[in-house]
Protein backbone atom coordinates (compact mmCIF):
# COMPACT_ATOMS: atom_id res chain seq x y z
CA UNK A 1 0.00 0.00 0.00
CA UNK A 2 1.50 3.55 -1.00
CA UNK A 3 0.35 6.12 0.93
CA UNK A 4 0.90 9.84 -0.19
CA UNK A 5 0.44 13.36 1.63
CA UNK A 6 -2.28 15.55 0.17
CA UNK A 7 0.23 17.82 -1.80
CA UNK A 8 1.69 15.35 -3.36
CA UNK A 9 -1.52 13.23 -4.04
CA UNK A 10 -2.50 16.36 -6.09
CA UNK A 11 0.92 16.76 -7.74
CA UNK A 12 0.56 13.42 -9.16
CA UNK A 13 -2.81 13.51 -9.97
CA UNK A 14 -3.78 10.56 -7.84
CA UNK A 15 -5.25 9.40 -4.54
CA UNK A 16 -3.80 9.11 -1.19
CA UNK A 17 -3.31 5.83 -1.32
CA UNK A 18 -3.00 2.86 -4.05
CA UNK A 19 -1.76 -0.51 -4.21
CA UNK A 20 0.93 -1.95 -5.80
CA UNK A 21 -0.08 -4.20 -8.57
CA UNK A 22 3.18 -5.54 -10.51
CA UNK A 23 5.18 -5.65 -8.14
CA UNK A 24 9.32 -6.94 -9.19
CA UNK A 25 10.35 -9.85 -7.66
CA UNK A 26 12.93 -8.90 -4.81
CA UNK A 27 16.95 -8.58 -6.34
CA UNK A 28 20.06 -7.84 -3.92
CA UNK A 29 21.69 -4.65 -5.21
CA UNK A 30 24.49 -2.79 -3.94
CA UNK A 31 23.61 0.67 -1.80
CA UNK A 32 24.88 3.40 -3.90
CA UNK A 33 24.20 6.04 -1.06
CA UNK A 34 21.94 7.75 1.41
CA UNK A 35 20.04 10.58 1.24
CA UNK A 36 18.84 12.75 3.93
CA UNK A 37 15.92 14.71 3.56
CA UNK A 38 15.35 18.27 5.04
CA UNK A 39 12.44 19.64 4.13
CA UNK A 40 12.50 23.33 3.93
CA UNK A 41 10.00 25.69 5.47
CA UNK A 42 9.55 27.73 2.42
CA UNK A 43 9.57 27.17 -1.58
CA UNK A 44 11.92 30.09 -2.27
CA UNK A 45 15.06 27.91 -0.43
CA UNK A 46 17.51 26.26 -3.08
CA UNK A 47 17.72 22.78 -3.23
CA UNK A 48 21.60 21.72 -1.70
CA UNK A 49 23.47 18.18 -1.59
CA UNK A 50 25.88 18.05 0.87
CA UNK A 51 27.82 15.20 1.25
CA UNK A 52 28.74 14.57 4.96
CA UNK A 53 32.34 12.95 6.23
CA UNK A 54 31.55 9.56 8.29
CA UNK A 55 31.35 11.44 11.77
CA UNK A 56 28.41 13.72 10.28
CA UNK A 57 27.12 10.94 8.65
CA UNK A 58 26.73 8.11 11.97
CA UNK A 59 25.50 11.44 13.64
CA UNK A 60 22.82 12.05 11.24
CA UNK A 61 21.66 9.03 10.85
CA UNK A 62 21.63 7.67 14.22
CA UNK A 63 18.18 9.46 15.37
CA UNK A 64 16.74 7.40 12.16
CA UNK A 65 17.11 4.63 14.19
CA UNK A 66 14.14 4.66 15.99
CA UNK A 67 14.77 1.35 17.44
CA UNK A 68 18.54 2.17 18.59
CA UNK A 69 17.69 1.26 21.98
CA UNK A 70 18.28 -2.36 22.43
CA UNK A 71 18.12 -4.65 24.99
CA UNK A 72 21.45 -6.04 25.66
CA UNK A 73 25.01 -4.57 25.09
CA UNK A 74 25.54 -7.57 22.57
CA UNK A 75 22.77 -6.40 20.24
CA UNK A 76 23.40 -2.52 20.86
CA UNK A 77 27.01 -3.13 19.85
CA UNK A 78 25.76 -5.40 16.95
CA UNK A 79 23.86 -2.26 15.75
CA UNK A 80 26.74 0.44 16.09
CA UNK A 81 28.73 -1.49 14.75
CA UNK A 82 26.33 -1.70 10.90
CA UNK A 83 26.17 1.78 11.17
CA UNK A 84 29.80 2.08 11.22
CA UNK A 85 30.03 0.09 8.38
CA UNK A 86 27.23 1.72 6.65
CA UNK A 87 28.89 4.98 7.23
CA UNK A 88 32.86 3.45 6.30
CA UNK A 89 31.73 2.13 3.14
CA UNK A 90 28.38 4.23 1.48
CA UNK A 91 28.13 8.15 1.02
CA UNK A 92 25.92 9.70 2.80
CA UNK A 93 24.54 13.49 1.70
CA UNK A 94 21.70 15.61 3.72
CA UNK A 95 19.47 17.09 0.68
CA UNK A 96 17.84 20.53 1.73
CA UNK A 97 14.64 20.10 -0.07
CA UNK A 98 12.42 23.15 -0.93
CA UNK A 99 8.62 22.90 0.05
CA UNK A 100 8.04 22.67 -4.02
CA UNK A 101 6.59 19.88 -6.06
CA UNK A 102 6.94 21.28 -9.38
CA UNK A 103 10.96 21.92 -8.34
CA UNK A 104 11.07 17.76 -8.37
CA UNK A 105 12.57 17.46 -11.31
CA UNK A 106 15.13 20.00 -10.25
CA UNK A 107 16.21 17.72 -7.50
CA UNK A 108 15.75 14.71 -9.02
CA UNK A 109 18.65 15.67 -11.40
CA UNK A 110 20.77 17.22 -8.37
CA UNK A 111 20.60 13.52 -6.61
CA UNK A 112 21.67 11.79 -9.79
CA UNK A 113 24.62 14.05 -10.58
CA UNK A 114 25.96 13.15 -7.01
CA UNK A 115 25.37 9.45 -7.35
CA UNK A 116 27.42 10.25 -10.62
CA UNK A 117 30.40 12.14 -8.83
CA UNK A 118 33.69 10.90 -7.50
CA UNK A 119 33.93 9.94 -3.94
Amino acid sequence: MLKLRPASAAYFGTSLSATVVNRPEPQTARLAAVFLLDRADSADVVSSITRLDPAEALAALLPNAYRFQPQSSKRKRSTLRAYLDLVGTVPVFRVRVPDDLERLPELLDGLDDALRSPA
